[in-house]
């Protein structure tokens, strides 16, 4: 999760790039150090101008992905070990975590 608010965050910067602009280097070395896949869209209303990185692949939102991630999550861990202490450290938080970032040296259970 770390990784794709971070890619998301990157991707909104270089917004401004399409598939054939210089940042589209950029973008797919971000893909290639991060394993991940980084995509843009963007449509500005007023001039029909479209922005555009990997817009023929499909992403999941942020927001809605949590659900279904945290369940897969819940699915792989026995019961049992959702009691165990995780460790929590500032690098471990991303940009905008307002409940867990107050968990910062302390240790949570899932």
């Amino acid at each position: 999760m770390k990784k794709l608010i971070f890619l998301i965050a990157i991707a909104l910067v270089l917004s401004a790039c399409n598939s054939n602009s210089p940042h589209a280097k950029k973008l797919n070395d971000l893909e290639k150090k991060y394993n991940a896949h980084i995509g843009v869209y963007a449509l500005d209303t007023k001039s029909g101008k479209e922005v555009k990185f990997n817009s023929d692949k499909r992403f999941a939102y942020a927001s809605t992905s949590k659900a279904i991630n945290s369940a897969i999550l819940l699915e792989q861990i026995p019961y049992n070990k959702l009691n165990k202490k995780i460790h929590i450290n500032k690098d471990d938080i991303v940009a905008y975590s307002p409940i867990l970032e107050k968990y910062v040296g302390k240790d949570i259970t899932l």
